[in-house]
């Protein structure tokens, strides 16, 4: 893989998009510095080529030993049931709290309480 089609793989994969189409229709395209840019403003290393790759294998390893989704939508104020597989203990919390909501140990599935609509993180 090139050095661009390298950057291009980690911005979609931060979510940053590497193109879109305009007001008239014509579809632009964010050059590299722009996309160095806008993954530097959310604190990931893509100012060279090896920092880049070195990036995209951290990615992968994360994505590798994680146990659970990284993002997920769930209806709110229901009782959620979700199933990932076997694994020790969870615990959820809002998303920018550290005070945990609800918390247990996991057999094959997690048993979440009805929750407001608001944004998450289940660990």
């Amino acid at each position: 893989m090139n050095d661009d089609a390298a950057l291009g793989q980690l911005a979609r994969a931060h979510g940053v998009l590497a193109s879109y189409r305009d007001m008239q229709g014509r579809e632009r395209t964010a050059s590299p510095d722009t996309l160095r840019a806008l993954l530097a403003a959310i604190s990931v290393a893509a100012e060279n080529a090896r920092l880049v790759r070195e990036s995209l294998e951290a990615l992968r390893a994360d994505r590798r030993a994680r146990r659970l989704p990284v993002e997920m939508i769930i209806e709110s104020r229901k009782e959620t049931t979700l199933t990932f597989g076997s694994f020790d203990s969870w615990r959820l919390r809002r998303d920018e709290a550290r005070e945990v909501l609800a918390c247990g140990r996991a057999a094959d599935a997690i048993a979440l309480p009805a929750l407001a609509s608001d944004v998450y993180a289940l660990e």
